[in-house]
């Protein structure tokens, strides 16, 4: 059973971390007298701390699930979300591990292969952060810690570009031939759901899915 896989995520939203992002702004080592540190953080810091806020996205221990985008073999997409999505988190990562429970009961006790682009770096890895934080017990069918070399994971990135290399899924996509992102890209999500649009960001994650679906059988040739 092969369960095509693809989230999307949010940067930190406690007070505590955006103010210990702030705090770490700081301008270069070279930047000495008092005037001139004061001069580059009214010019710099805003953007400064905004770059570092966003890239809390990546980080499971600060940043948040917000859609987690699914297909089983050759069947329709689906994906998990809720319009509380601080909220209701860890609700959103509870029905996904039951999802993945009744698949594999309906598929006679089947371990899964997981599939998507970056999964092993990105996907699986926030996901498990994501419920240890939140307490929320995972499936016995999802994959922990799982090694490159394991038979249970297909990541398309690195059969593609390699353990040390790097390609995006658009990239991939254009090389390819197949249609890639339209005018929305993962740099978007935050402000697409801070902007109350995440039904939007969850038709993006069920397309990137379907993409996802489309290089692993160009890859393997079935």
């Amino acid at each position: 059973m092969n369960i095509y896989l693809d989230i999307e995520t949010v940067p930190a939203q406690s007070e505590e971390t955006r103010l210990a992002i702030m705090d770490g702004v700081k301008p270069p080592a070279q930047y000495k007298k008092e005037e001139s540190i004061a001069a580059w953080l009214e010019e710099h810091g805003a953007a400064a701390y905004e770059e570092q806020y966003r890239k809390t996205a990546l980080d499971g221990a600060k940043g948040h699930v917000v859609c987690i985008g699914v297909a089983v073999n050759d069947e329709e997409p689906y994906v998990f979300y809720d319009n509380n999505w601080l909220g209701n988190e860890q609700a959103v990562l509870r029905r996904f591990f039951a999802y993945l429970t009744d698949m594999a009961r309906l598929h006679n006790g089947r371990l899964p292969t997981f599939i998507g682009h970056n999964i092993l770096d990105f996907d699986l890895r926030f996901l498990f952060h994501r419920a240890v934080v939140l307490g929320e017990k995972p499936s016995p069918y999802f994959l922990i810690n799982p090694s490159q070399y394991s038979d249970r994971v297909y990541d398309t990135m690195r059969q593609w570009a390699g353990y040390r290399g790097y390609i995006g899924l658009d990239g991939l996509c254009k090389a390819l031939g197949i249609p890639g992102k339209g005018d929305m890209d993962g740099s978007q999500v935050w402000d697409y759901v801070r902007d109350g649009r995440i039904a939007e960001v969850a038709e993006y994650c069920k397309d990137d899915v379907t993409r996802v679906r489309e290089i692993h059988k160009r890859m393997t040739f079935s």
